[in-house]
Order: C-alpha cells, then structure tokens, then sequence
C-alpha cells in the first residue's frame, strides 16, 4: 500500500502550506505582543500538552512536525499518520526529574486506505508525596495532583494534501479541585521528489481556558512549521522544526537520523538533535539530544490486482519497535524516554 502523499499540483500545494505558515507565525507574532508580556511567559495551564511524545522525536531534537509517521503523529501532526497507512499502537513511559511520571498510549487504526483514526491518552502525575495542611496549618492527608488529556484523531485528504484533525479533552486535579477543558489541532503535510523532501504544518492546542474556580488559564497553543529531507535511499533523514508557542519566544529545532536494515526483519537507528527550548542555561549541553531505536518487521506476500495486472507485493504482518532518547539537563537530572511501538 504506497503512502497517500504524492507530488502532484506540487507548486499549488507549496504555495497553501507556506501562506497558511505565514499567517500562523505572524498571528503567533501578534498574538504575543498583544496578549503576552514577559513576565507572563510560561503562564499557560495543562503545561504537560508542551510535552512531547515518542522517544524517536526527542532523539531527533524535536524536529518531528514533517516526520512523524506512526501514533507520535497525533501530537506532532495527524496529517502523519497517512504516510505509512498501517495500525500501531505506541506505549511510553518517562520520569521527569525523579518527580513526575508521564505516561502515554496512543494507536492509529486503519480505516481503509484513505482514512485513518487515531486516540491517545497522556497522563502526568506527580509521584513523590506532597504533605497538605488546612486553613490552621495542621497537617491532612497528602495532595494529589495528576492531568490528563484524552485525544480522537482522523487523518484523510483534502485537496490532495494529507490533512488531520485532533480533538482532545484535558482534565486537571489538584486535591478535591479539578478543572476540564477541550482543544483541538490540526496539520497538513505534503511530500516532493518522490517525498524525499516533506513540509509539515500544525496548529496546537487551542480551545477553551482550562477554568480552575473563578479563574481560567489558556491552554499552551502553538504552530509547528517543519521541513524534513531524506538521503541515502532514504536511510538518511535531516530534520529542521521552527516551533512559536504564544506565550515564549520562538523555539528552533534541528534533528538527524540514521536507520540501516540488516537482512530482511532488522532495523536499527541512531539519532541526535538539538533545540533552543531551554535558553538561559549554561551548560553547553541543554538543548542537545541523542537517542536510538531498533526494529523487527515480518511481511506478508499478498496478491493483488490491478486492472489487467496481477502480482505479489509486501504487506505488514507485525511490527515491533523499541526507541531510545537521552535528555541531559544541567540544572536537574538527565531524563530518559523508552517507547514502544506494536505494529499489524
């Protein structure tokens, strides 16, 4: 089954997706300027949709909007999920800074050869103990906190460009207090040169305040604009993300990766990246990001037809994956982020 993007009307498309780019960044511009000063920055409530997810792109430095192929493209941009029309499923775990446990497990599942859907659980809890005390300073029993965002994707054409939409519901609970929300994305990604070169586009995260009692926070909306390249009979992939959040400056994102079969099943891969996310620090190594994956794939020879034509071709049968990334930080501890990936 070859991949729904194609290069067709491509002067056309490139002239949609860099318009639709440049009003986002400008609006993104603007937006900062007008509702966003300096000491709001960082502000925004649900911070763990900022998060994320797939041990691939965060090798890759985050420079994931024009790559993301598998479940990881229902955060990055759910265009992706018709580059390799197939059903997977993504499990991950991660610890932030011995505290914090992030959870993901994220599937697409083919409709037909056109339509894909996708859903996706995050969840973040905080996992050391937190002592609460009541209005007189005496101690009660521990605070919990934990949040959590259940997403439904769909991926098809539109226009003959891959186009997909997320929607999501957030939820947030600190103690007896909880708050909800909903948002939604939405992304575009189209391939030229026999899709040796993609450019991506996706607008994050918005929707309604999050409402915490008598107070509402915005949610942490964003547009991705990226541009991926792929050399050596597409062993090769160079990556470069540009990344404008409405409440901090511009994050720029750069990522490369190298993946070589061995035999017909195998498949192994090295990454490293770097981003500017995390200005400010001094070690010369934030912002830098390295990570591996390994990978087992057993096809099937089906036969098909074409018209007059009938033959053999590959199809999936089962995959498994296992992804690698590797954050160091030199105010906290270095993170870790393992996924793993189950594709039929």
């Amino acid at each position: 089954m070859k991949p729904k993007i194609n290069t067709r009307r491509m002067g056309g498309n490139v002239k949609v997706i860099l318009l639709v780019g440049y009003v986002l960044f400008a609006l993104a511009g603007e937006g900062r300027a007008t509702f966003f000063t300096s000491d709001e920055t960082g502000t925004t409530a649900a911070v763990f949709l900022k998060e994320p997810i797939g041990a691939r792109s965060i090798g890759m430095g985050r420079a994931f909007t024009a790559v993301a192929d598998g479940p990881e493209a229902i955060w990055w941009n759910p265009a992706g999920m018709l580059t390799n029309p197939r059903s997977e499923l993504l499990l991950e775990n991660s610890i932030w800074m011995n505290e914090f446990l992030f959870n993901t497990l994220a599937g697409m599942f083919l409709l037909d050869e056109g339509n894909i859907l996708g859903l996706m659980i995050n969840q973040l809890i905080f996992n050391t103990p937190m002592p609460g005390y009541d209005n007189l300073g005496n101690p009660t029993e521990n605070v919990k906190f934990m949040e959590m965002a259940f997403s439904a994707s769909y991926a098809t054409d539109v226009f003959e460009i891959p186009f997909g939409i997320n929607f999501k519901l957030i939820s947030s609970t600190l103690a007896d207090v909880s708050a909800l929300s909903l948002a939604g994305d939405v992304g575009v990604l189209q391939g030229f040169f026999k899709n040796d070169l993609k450019v991506g586009l996706s607008i994050k995260n918005f929707g309604a305040k999050l409402q915490w009692l008598d107070e509402g926070f915005s949610l942490p909306f964003a547009g991705h604009l990226g541009v991926a390249y792929q050399l050596l009979e597409k062993d090769l992939t160079m990556a470069l993300d540009v990344q404008a959040p409405f409440d901090q400056p511009p994050h720029y994102h750069l990522g490369v990766e190298l993946a070589r079969s061995l035999g017909l099943v195998m498949k192994f891969a090295i990454r490293v990246g770097y981003h500017t996310d995390w200005k400010g620090y001094t070690d010369t190594l934030n912002g830098l990001n390295a990570g591996f994956g390994w990978e087992w794939r057993i096809n099937n020879r089906v036969l098909v037809r074409t018209g007059r034509m009938v033959g053999y071709k590959q199809k999936l049968f089962l995959l498994l994956g296992l992804d690698y990334a590797w954050t160091p930080n030199d105010q906290l501890e270095p993170s870790h982020r393992l996924s793993l990936k189950i594709g039929f």
